[in-house]
């Protein structure tokens, strides 16, 4: 049987490729942006299509030795935000903390006289 093309591959079945470094999150992207290419023109069902902007923000490595991500951010002339904050309905890169509004989480006791912040 013949392989199943990217596009077509379930988000969990991506995540374990992307964990055991079979594939990398750059090619998934570069993938799905190959087929939007491919199919827009007949269904037009994207307004704009911010591929330069998405290539250049996976390039980002947030755990780099050397470069801070502020530094990566800058050489590549991307935003900062849009490494830390994703659209909503997307999900954190595979091993790398949730940052943005779900980091912390409150916690309301049922008299509601404390309340405890979990960071």
């Amino acid at each position: 049987m013949s392989e199943t093309p990217l596009h077509f591959k379930t988000i969990t079945e991506l995540a374990e490729l992307i964990e055991s470094k079979a594939l990398s999150p750059v090619e998934v992207t570069d993938a799905m942006l190959d087929r939007i290419r491919e199919r827009d023109p007949q269904y037009k069902s994207y307004a704009t299509v911010m591929a330069e902007q998405e290539r250049r923000r996976e390039m980002v490595d947030r755990r780099h030795p050397i470069l801070s991500t502020v530094r990566q951010c800058a050489l590549l002339s991307i935003s900062r935000s849009s490494v830390y904050y994703r659209p909503r309905g997307h999900s954190h890169h595979p091993g790398e903390p949730r940052l943005g509004p779900q980091s912390h989480r409150r916690r309301v006791s049922s008299d509601s006289s404390s309340i405890q912040t979990d960071l």
